[in-house]
């Protein structure tokens, strides 16, 4: 079961199943479209990065929305279940929710309000305290921001971002669509241009699962990724490359801890699932961390 049939465990459990949560070793987050003409140039900084990562309130969406099923997600590598792999920082929200912090950051960058109260540009530069490269004056500050219809639990999660980002004066341009939809759209990445400024999809996204058991970020954030929208930098190359090739967990700590910071994707909690199992089926648990079942170890008590 997903989280969208919540509402069914209490009938299962009646029913005699046994409901337990399913706790993938994977990671959520939303893509951001670098290589876009339109939204690179505002997702390219790391201060609107960090705004809006201001903006995800994951405590309020693991609680509500996800039912209790989502686990707190701060960078590329998962915090649980007991993953010996994730820093000590990463198990840590370097921005917690705080549209206020987020709309500081704006402020501090050369952005005050214009109509309807959405950011416009009015300093544009490169200096510390300009809007950025590629950022014209005037400017509004609008990102469109497709995601995934068929769930609802994500929907809530969407409608609960644009309106923390509305507070911090950031306008999100809403592009609902269906999964097919948005892998051709959102696979043009790389090699681009991508032509969205974030889309998000409900379920978890690929890390190190797939029967790779080592959180390698080589496919993930390296230049010519598939799931990171084109995002590149060669300081996260060099330190990918350094935990490919040189043993020891700093190298890990070292590559997740830059990734982490920078915000290289928008974080998102990671959504559990339920697993239904007929109260005699054996075998069955532990279940496989990277989202698979496997019938080959299931028996039925007596039988």
């Amino acid at each position: 079961l997903t989280n969208d049939d919540y509402a069914e465990k209490g009938y299962l459990e009646h029913a005699g199943f046994k409901v337990e949560k399913w706790v993938p070793q994977y990671t959520q987050w939303a893509e951001l479209g670098y290589t876009s003409k339109t939204y690179g140039p505002l997702v390219k900084q790391l201060y609107i990065r960090q705004a809006l990562q201001h903006l995800v309130n994951q405590s309020l969406y693991v609680h509500t929305a996800l039912h209790g099923l989502g686990q707190y997600t701060y960078g590329p590598v998962p915090n649980t279940p007991h993953n010996p792999f994730v820093s000590p920082q990463e198990k840590k929200n370097p921005y917690p929710y705080s549209p206020t912090a987020a709309r500081k950051l704006l402020l501090s960058h050369g952005w005050s309000p214009g109509q309807g109260g959405y950011m416009v540009c009015r300093r544009p530069g490169t200096g510390s305290d300009q809007c950025g490269a590629g950022i014209s004056g005037g400017r509004q500050l609008s990102i469109s921001l497709m995601y995934e219809t068929e769930y609802p639990t994500l929907l809530a999660q969407v409608e609960t971002f644009v309106q923390a980002a509305k507070q911090a004066g950031m306008k999100m341009e809403l592009d609902p669509q269906g999964e097919t939809t948005m892998f051709s759209i959102g696979g043009t990445c790389p090699p681009g241009p991508c032509n969205w400024g974030m889309q998000i999809y409900a379920d978890w996204m690929w890390n190190y699962g797939e029967g790779a058991l080592y959180p390698s970020g080589d496919s993930d954030f390296s230049t010519g990724n598939y799931w990171a929208g084109g995002y590149t930098s060669p300081t996260a190359n060099k330190l990918i490359n350094a935990e490919r090739y040189h043993t020891g967990i700093k190298h890990v700590y070292a590559f997740e801890n830059y990734i982490s910071r920078q915000v290289a994707a928008l974080w998102f909690p990671t959504v559990s699932t339920w697993s239904v199992v007929e109260s005699d089926l054996k075998g069955w648990n532990p279940q496989n961390p990277f989202g698979y079942p496997e019938p080959q170890l299931w028996h039925f008590a007596g039988r």
